[in-house]
């Protein structure tokens, strides 16, 4: 048997990174992460309920865990 491959942790989200590009998505993300990084030091979580808003919320959510290094739990 082979061994696992444990790379996937080492994994750096470019999906993410490429939809910031866009202006309006990025001036949209600077402004959520000035507010969250007010309140959120170690982990938050994330209720999604599968409308609109909730996926853009869980998208800036899982950016801003990438960037910061913080756990983000989704229910």
């Amino acid at each position: 048997m082979k061994k696992k491959n444990l790379s996937v942790k080492k994994k750096i989200h470019n999906f993410y990174y490429k939809k910031l590009d866009d202006p309006i998505i990025k001036r949209i993300y600077f402004n959520f992460k000035k507010k969250m990084s007010n309140h959120i030091t170690k982990g938050f979580c994330v209720a999604v309920s599968g409308g609109i808003d909730s996926m853009a919320l869980s998208f800036l959510a899982k950016c801003y865990s990438i960037e910061n290094k913080i756990k983000c739990y989704f229910f």
